[in-house]
């Protein structure tokens, strides 16, 4: 079995809002105090060169 190192990655939430805009299927991100702390759990997959957040 090949182990493969843990990373974590720190998105702007404005980032997430933006996609949500454009993707309504993109989990919307609320801008309540303290919400922008708000860690998202996910998988990270790699598709054809590309990178995709599977969340939790």
């Amino acid at each position: 079995m090949t182990q493969l190192p843990l990373k974590v990655y720190r998105i702007d939430m404005k980032y997430i809002r933006n996609l949500h805009n454009i993707d309504d299927r993109i989990f919307s991100v609320s801008p309540q105090i303290g919400k922008d702390e708000h860690p998202f759990l996910g998988i990270i997959i790699i598709c054809n060169e590309h990178k995709y957040c599977v969340p939790m």
